[in-house]
């Protein structure tokens, strides 16, 4: 059967010691009697009236019940549904009963990130070609406390559940584009990464991720791919990735409407300094000379051109430097923030608890960033642009932990990534060591993960 679906033993074997130690982690909570976090007992609630009626009210009644009840606008009701068809289907289709419910709202979380964190092993493996990278990935996703405490059992909201399909999609989509050709395995899994991205769009308004991290990556991908590869290349690549993102962008449509397009350019031009276009300008500046001398230098002869093939690197080097840049030059990212926002602590930027919320594991996307555009412009294959999505992953949410402390969150799963991309590099380095150099490193590397272990057990237990 493992041989089957190409997965091995041994493969089979890491899975579930992920899956059981970010399960583990997590479960600590049920011990309590109460859930974690406010809006829990709201989604409890509203799906408590779908797994008795079949379908949620137009208005919460327990909610501004002096006037007849709060509206539930704006609201990605398909969470509700899906963990109402998971207590039907476990429960034989039983009576709704208000002790069992609070047991599955407890438990479904713990197991969603534990699902998450070994989904991320095969994510990895297959985004940077390498299982180490994959191991490492998964094992910090189960304890990485930025992702942890969104995950812990009894934390009952969107997240745990919306970053479920996000992770699983960006593998289908990862698993289409290095396929040698069109083949019908390629489209399928092309489309099956639309569905999924569609799938979160209907559960989690962070959706928004998806569209502003893989149309970065198509740019530089198509840029990567234009200058160090054939055509032939380029073609299936842009295929693929367009029937994923049709399908997400349909359903997100049908959905939503065409209003989520406009919040993602809202939240872009969000942090630009007022009155300050400067930076904006010389970015755009540098990024159209860029592309200009691209398509000047392409229609040389290639092979004697030795500067075009870092094109792409170049690109993400400029990125990053970019995204520095708003860091030191911008005191307060949170601009237009008022003053009832500010008496709320999610509402404040996010920068100065980088210490507490994400530890000495910092340290791996910033050196991911780093070494993300070298690592794409040496590999020679023709999939090393699949890492740029990695890098665009990283840096967004990076940029989302610094300026909002309420989306620390979103950086958790993209430190594990970089965890994972990091030591599996480390690791290839110190085969061509010296064994005191092997030694060191080795040790350089359990500091870092006992410092994420016990910071994130440290967290779960204090919480």
């Amino acid at each position: 059967m493992l041989e089957k679906i190409k997965i091995n033993k041994k493969q089979a074997v890491l899975v579930l010691l992920i899956f059981a130690l970010g399960f583990g982690i997590r479960a600590w909570q049920m011990q309590f009697d109460l859930f974690f976090e406010f809006d829990s007992y709201f989604h409890a609630k509203i799906t408590s009236y779908v797994i008795k009626d079949g379908f949620f009210p137009i208005k919460d009644p327990l909610s501004y019940y002096q006037d007849g009840g709060g509206h539930l606008s704006g609201t990605n009701p398909l969470f509700w549904y899906i963990n109402a068809w998971i207590y039907k289907i476990f429960t034989l289709n039983a009576p709704y009963d208000k002790g069992l419910w609070i047991l599955f709202v407890k438990l479904l979380p713990a197991i969603y990130g534990a699902l998450i964190s070994a989904a991320m092993y095969f994510l990895a493996k297959e985004m940077f070609s390498s299982q180490k990278a994959g191991i490492a990935a998964g094992f910090l996703s189960a304890v990485v406390p930025a992702f942890v405490y969104r995950t812990m059992g009894g934390f009952f909201e969107e997240d745990a559940l919306g970053f479920v399909f996000l992770v699983i999609g960006l593998y289908f989509l990862i698993v289409a584009q290095k396929k040698e050709s069109l083949s019908r395995g390629a489209i399928i899994s092309a489309a099956l990464s639309g569905l999924l991205f569609g799938i979160m769009a209907l559960t989690w308004g962070m959706f928004l991720l998806i569209p502003i991290v893989l149309v970065a990556y198509f740019v530089v991908a198509a840029i990567d791919l234009y200058l160090r590869h054939d055509k032939k290349k380029l073609f299936e690549f842009a295929v693929s990735y367009a029937i994923s993102m049709l399908i997400f962008t349909a359903i997100a449509i049908a959905y939503k409407g065409a209003g989520w397009i406009e919040s993602i350019l809202a939240y872009l031009a969000l942090p630009l300094p007022e009155g300050n276009f400067t930076m904006l300008f010389l970015f755009g500046g540098v990024m159209f000379a860029l592309l200009g001398y691209i398509i000047f230098a392409s229609s040389k002869n290639m092979k004697e051109n030795k500067i075009m093939p870092f094109a792409s690197a170049a690109v993400l080097y400029l990125v990053l430097f970019s995204l520095i840049a708003s860091f030191m030059l911008i005191a307060d990212l949170r601009k237009g923030t008022s003053i009832i926002e500010w008496t709320v602590g999610e509402e404040n930027t996010g920068k100065q608890f980088f210490g507490n919320k994400f530890n000495a594991l910092i340290v791996f996307p910033w050196l991911a960033l780093f070494l993300l555009p070298y690592y794409i412009y040496k590999k020679k294959d023709a999939n090393s642009h699949l890492a740029i999505i990695g890098f665009f992953w990283i840096a967004t949410t990076l940029f989302m932990a610094w300026y909002k402390l309420k989306f620390t969150y979103t950086f958790g799963l993209p430190i594990a990534l970089a965890g994972g991309f990091i030591m599996s590099q480390a690791m290839d380095f110190a085969k061509k060591r010296t064994e005191i150099e092997k030694i060191s490193l080795t040790l350089v590397m359990l500091l870092f993960l006992l410092t994420g272990v016990g910071a994130g057990a440290f967290f779960v237990t204090q919480h």
